[in-house]
């Protein structure tokens, strides 16, 4: 079993029916590559909830898209489509995707579709058992459930399996819904996925996330041809990005960026899975105006405070596998961490030192690739300590805690109301800050200091003026709307009244999360929404 696939993310045609030039040139350039299938992983179009378009709009839509995927039927090509949200919000665009994939079997042609298709099916291509499903938000419906896991019970027999889906189960540019990826990430892991690919972001992004002793790997495509892009969040730029240059938590290749702000340079993207028995391997390529095909990452060591962050991950990640640890796998080494990295070196023999060092690293990466690897018992619980002020605390009132530091901190807590070791570092973090001492335990005088900087945030006038004529056009409207923006969905801008492309791309991040239309301007029925967001 040797061939190779491409998947290509969110494509969108215009509400005008227009495919944008990029695409025709990842079109052809993937012809030339001469893949067994092509995956489309959703939002092909431009639909919004409450958009009106009638029917035979949407189907205009789909015609045009049919054209620009003439050159993979001319060379013999199969497309496999799946389902994104803006194909998906209403009727009439529900209905446009199913008349335009309604002769899927038999454009396929040898492939032999399972399921539903071209909503919920499955393809198996030799060994590999390949799941396309219907993920068009941060959920998963009962239905797609119920048949992603009697398809993933079927595949037994595969080599390999693999599923597509539109949504990504971690964002990589805005909020997650931490019960949406535990539950479908557990259910991968259940049925030993080794990757699930999503699109949606419009970026490209390799991580890990992890359930109990497992974990499966997740890729965000980018866009092959999107007339916008959007960033990485913050946290992410500030753990895994260092001037112009950014790496994957997962395989640790770099990428270009724009200096500070996570934008990843390269914006039409498409990814290409190599199978080669029961192994997997991806790559991203970039297309740039010419048409000529560019690497999209490339391997380049990170510096050493980057490398810490991702030797810790995979150390957590390892741990929890070959111990059932139970950590967070969140590149941090707390007392949790260090506990379990001197239990497993001294169950090997090294130096009880606590750290991921390299020699701990190199053993434990020795035994993880044993396939007959066997769980070894986790360390002993330590003492229990005497409760401290957290313990005291209910679980609404935690909960509280992970919000404000969210806000106020930009902490990307689960606010889910326990406090546990990210939680006890972000408030240490934010103490030191505070001038306070930072012991991580939310002692009177600390919750007093907290509640009063998160009240002050959010009663405190917006700078500039609201633009009442519905343009952020003056200056002073314009710092009404950075500041808003910083304020309803954390984009730290620079509030100076100048409206930049890293504006224009926290507006589209805010339309995404609210469900208006996706363009970067700031026009009436965003301005109202995100005035209704933060007040004022």
């Amino acid at each position: 079993m040797n061939f190779r696939f491409v998947i290509l993310g969110d494509i969108h045609v215009s509400t005008r029916g227009q495919v944008a030039d990029a695409f025709h040139h990842v079109v052809q350039r993937v012809v030339e590559r001469a893949p067994r299938c092509v995956v489309l992983a959703g939002d092909m179009t431009s639909g919004n909830p409450d958009d009106g378009r009638r029917l035979e709009t949407v189907q205009g839509w789909w015609e045009a898209l049919d054209g620009a995927l003439a050159p993979f039927a001319e060379a013999g090509i199969p497309v496999l489509p799946v389902a994104g949200n803006h194909d998906h919000y209403t009727d009439a665009h529900r209905d446009g995707y199913d008349r335009a994939w309604a002769d899927l079997v038999d454009r396929v042609g040898p492939l032999s579709l399972s399921g539903q298709p071209p909503r919920n099916y499955s393809v198996r291509l030799d060994g590999l058992h390949l799941a396309l499903a219907q993920i068009v938000d941060q959920g998963i419906a009962p239905d797609v459930e119920r048949w992603l896991i009697d398809d993933l019970a079927a595949a037994g027999d595969a080599d390999l399996r693999l599923v597509v889906g539109h949504v990504p189960l971690r964002s990589a540019m805005g909020r997650t819904n931490s019960a949406f990826e535990r539950r479908l990430a557990g259910l991968l892991i259940d049925y030993d996925v080794a990757c699930y690919f999503a699109g949606h972001e419009h970026l490209a992004w390799d991580i890990g996330l992890d359930v109990g002793a497992g974990s499966v790997r997740q890729i965000i495509v980018g866009t092959p041809g999107a007339r916008y892009t959007f960033p990485l969040r913050g946290p992410l730029v500030r753990s895994f990005c260092r001037g112009a240059r950014g790496w994957m938590p997962w395989s640790r290749l770099a990428f270009d960026v724009a200096a500070g702000t996570g934008d990843q340079t390269h914006k039409v993207v498409f990814a290409e899975v190599e199978v080669l028995g029961g192994q997997y391997a991806v790559e991203l390529y970039a297309v740039d105006h010419n048409g000529r095909v560019l690497p999209f990452w490339r391997s380049i060591e990170p510096p050493a405070d980057v490398a810490a962050v991702i030797d810790a991950r995979h150390v957590q990640r390892g741990l929890n596998r070959v111990m059932d640890a139970g950590l967070v796998v969140d590149g941090v080494v707390g007392p949790a961490t260090r506990a379990a990295i001197r239990a497993y070196q001294a169950m090997e023999g090294l130096p009880e030192t606590g750290a991921p060092d390299a020699a701990t690293r190199d053993r434990l990466a020795a035994r993880l690739a044993d396939p007959d690897v066997v769980a070894v018992p986790p360390p002993p619980e330590p003492p229990a300590p005497a409760p401290d002020e957290a313990e005291r605390l209910a679980e609404e009132e935690i909960r509280w805690i992970q919000m404000a530091l969210n806000r106020l901190a930009d902490a990307d807590l689960v606010v889910d109301g326990l406090f546990g070791p990210r939680s006890r570092a972000a408030l240490s973090a934010w103490q030191r800050d505070a001038g306070l001492p930072d012991t991580g335990i939310p002692d009177g005088e600390t919750l007093e200091r907290l509640r009063a900087a998160f009240e002050a945030l959010i009663e405190a006038p917006l700078p500039g003026r609201f633009p009442a004529d519905g343009r952020a056009d003056h200056p002073d409207e314009i710092r009404w709307l950075q500041a808003a923006l910083n304020r309803a969905i954390g984009a730290g801008l620079t509030v100076d009244g100048a409206s930049g492309r890293l504006t224009r791309a926290a507006v589209r991040r805010f339309q995404d999360e609210a469900g208006l239309a996706v363009d970067g301007i700031a026009g009436p029925r965003t301005l109202g929404a995100l005035r209704a967001r933060v007040g004022g």
